[in-house]
């Protein structure tokens, strides 16, 4: 007989959209191994829908992933009660244990908390729920952490505590701003693209906040080279007074972690797939990862740009383009609508129909589709780096007028990709040509 193992992996919350959904929520990854995976998750659904109702959130949607070592489950809850939503979900977890294992078993008593009710009320915040109503409401960007609430960004950015908050009828709306933002993220290059895509920017004439694992900055000056999580940094280039744009570099394990920092960006940047970073939160494979990593599709609102030279995201967005995410399960206990199966692959619910590409070759059958479905592409011809929308092509530069150390092929990629992405920003042509003649 297999030796059984139930073991939590992670227990956290999700603040942004996220793997799952695109709303808050909390979730549970654990490593089970000789027992059926599936009946681990169908008890745990039954625990978890007995406290749900007992917490009168019955109504919560529920997802769950089932992987080679493991499985996922988690819910859906507002972004004030958070903790109270992970203490569910263990409790839930827990109850699951005491149905496999019961106490005489596995030789301890679980403690559950049958009503959590009490703890949902003391961690909400109704003026900050209805302060994040009316900016949503009113097309107005915000950032939210655990004590603190801003709204707009850079200049125009006003922060207060979670618990002193102004009155909504005393605010000036119009005064809040938003900026051009992306993201950057890839297994390989992302920093080398991000920092090149700034230095497009400033090129510009704007002064550009960038965020990478090694560094913050705001324009020329270094704000910390501390190792800040994601949304610790985004916050803190998005809330600084001089930035006017910004450019913020993902990690796969802070997305994994938590979801996406903010809601939306103007584009997003996906350099390349590789095998790494496998292993956390349930993430064992090359398929899955790619998935992970196009969650920053969720987040961009005009442009996501892609490298048609890299086969992962090619399949994945050839298989899962204008698919639905979410496939509504049957289940036996008249939960059908609440809960949804999170396939091994999960599709993105909203990849963009603005996909831009770029490659190394103009003949790559990629850029051919998307040239001829009209789309925005990036590619090498003539050894020039060209442009083109559905009626226009503009040549860039010329590839040997490109500073260039170490791997010929890698920076042009790079290059390729800061072009697209800054084109999506808005940024002049002139100024992206001078910045690539001064790249190094």
């Amino acid at each position: 007989m297999s030796k059984v193992t139930l073991k939590i992996d992670n227990s956290r919350r999700l603040t942004g959209k996220h793997y799952f959904t695109d709303q808050p929520g909390a979730v549970l990854d654990a490593f089970v191994s000789g027992v059926d995976k599936q009946l681990v998750v169908d008890i745990w659904l039954e625990q978890l829908a007995d406290l749900l109702n007992l917490s009168k959130w019955s109504n919560a949607p529920r997802f769950y992933r089932i992987f080679e070592n493991g499985v996922s489950v988690g819910f859906n809850a507002p972004v004030d009660a958070l903790y109270a939503a992970k203490e569910i979900n263990e409790a839930a977890w827990e109850a699951m244990i005491d149905r496999v294992f019961p106490s005489s078993v596995r030789g301890y008593d679980a403690h559950i908390i049958q009503n959590f009710s009490d703890v949902i009320r003391e961690e909400r915040n109704p003026a900050l729920t209805s302060l994040i109503a009316a900016a949503e409401e009113k097309g107005v960007v915000y950032l939210l952490d655990d004590g603190a609430v801003s709204l707009g960004y850079g200049v125009t950015a006003e922060t207060w505590q979670v618990d002193d908050l102004p009155d909504l009828n005393s605010l000036d709306w119009d005064k809040y701003q938003t900026l051009p933002v992306a993201l950057v993220i890839g297994t390989n290059d992302k920093s080398t693209s991000a920092s090149l895509t700034s230095q497009i920017i400033k090129q510009s004439g704007l002064r550009c906040g960038i965020t990478t694992t090694d560094s913050i900055r705001v324009g020329d000056n270094t704000l910390d080279n501390d190792d800040y999580s994601g949304l610790d940094r985004t916050r803190m280039v998005l809330r600084h007074p001089e930035t006017e744009a910004a450019i913020l570099e993902m990690a796969h394990d802070e997305l994994l972690r938590h979801g996406l920092p903010i809601p939306q960006v103007d584009a997003a940047l996906v350099s390349n797939v590789a095998e790494d970073h496998l292993g956390q939160y349930g993430i064992n494979s090359i398929a899955a990862l790619t998935a992970a990593t196009m969650m920053v599709a969720k987040a961009a609102s005009k442009a996501l740009v892609l490298n048609a030279d890299d086969a992962n995201l090619v399949e994945y967005v050839q298989k899962n383009h204008a698919k639905v995410a979410l496939s509504t399960t049957t289940n036996k206990r008249n939960q059908t609508s609440l809960i949804s199966e999170i396939a091994q692959e999960p599709v993105s619910p909203n990849l963009p129909e603005h996909i831009t590409w770029f490659s190394l070759d103009e003949t790559n059958p990629v850029i051919v589709e998307a040239r001829e479905n009209r789309q925005k592409v990036c590619f090498i011809r003539d050894s020039k780096i060209i442009y083109a929308t559905a009626d226009h092509e503009s040549e860039i530069i010329d590839i040997n007028a490109i500073p260039m150390q170490g791997d010929t092929a890698h920076n042009v990629q790079n290059a390729l990709g800061a072009v697209a992405l800054s084109k999506a920003l808005g940024i002049d042509e002139h100024a992206i040509r001078e910045a690539l003649a001064m790249m190094s």
